[in-house]
C-alpha cells in the first residue's frame, strides 16, 4: 500500500506519454505551477472526423487527465486516472429535455465513464463533459492496453456526442 506522491504522478504521466507518443497521439504534461494546482496531462483525442479543426471550431478536442487516489491521507491499493473532456456546443436555444434524453442514451451505451450535464460551479453556465476513470494498482504502471483503448474510445464517444448535439442544436454536422 502507498500514497501517491507528485513524483509518482509524473512518472506515471511520462509512461502514458510514451505510450501515446508511439500511437501518434499528442499529450503534454503540465507540472504544478504551470497553470496547474496539481500536475496533470493534456491529451489531444484521436478522432475519425476529417478536418476536425474546422468542424470543432470552438473547442480543442482536448482531454485532461489527473492521477488521483481516493484519499490523500491514507495508503491505498489502487490509483485512478480520471480523464475528462468538455463538449462545447451552444445549447441555449435547444430543448433541455432533448439534451437530457440524448445524454441518457449515451450514458446507457458507455461501457466505461459517463456524460455529465450540469451547472459549472464557478460560472453557473451549463457544462457538458465526458468523464472516464481508469484504475490500476498503486505500485504498478497503468495497463498500456487499457489506457490506449480508453483514449480511443473517449475520442469516438466525443465525436458521436458532438455530432448528435450539433444536430440537436440545429447546426450541420459534416
Amino acid at each position: 500500500m502507498a500514497i501517491i506522491t507528485e513524483e509518482d504522478r509524473l512518472r506515471e504521466y511520462e509512461n502514458i506519454k510514451e505510450i501515446l507518443d508511439e500511437l501518434d497521439v499528442a499529450a503534454e504534461i503540465l507540472r504544478i505551477g504551470d497553470e496547474s494546482e496539481m500536475s496533470c496531462m493534456m491529451i489531444s483525442l484521436p478522432t475519425e472526423v476529417e478536418d476536425w479543426r474546422e468542424e470543432y471550431k470552438t473547442d480543442l478536442h482536448m482531454a485532461t487527465a489527473h492521477l488521483i487516489q481516493l484519499s490523500e491521507d491514507q495508503e491505498q491499493l489502487t490509483k485512478y486516472l480520471m480523464v475528462y473532456v468538455p463538449v462545447q456546443v451552444d445549447l441555449r436555444e435547444t430543448d433541455e429535455l432533448e439534451v437530457l434524453r440524448l445524454i441518457n442514451r449515451i450514458n446507457n451505451t458507455l461501457a466505461v465513464g459517463t456524460c455529465f450535464y450540469g451547472k459549472e460551479p464557478t460560472s453557473e453556465r451549463m457544462l457538458l463533459q465526458i468523464k472516464w476513470m481508469i484504475g490500476g494498482r498503486v505500485d504498478e504502471n497503468l495497463d498500456e492496453g487499457v489506457v490506449c483503448e480508453a483514449i480511443y474510445e473517449l475520442g469516438a464517444t466525443y465525436d458521436r456526442l458532438k455530432a448528435q448535439l450539433l444536430e440537436l442544436a440545429g447546426e450541420s454536422a459534416k
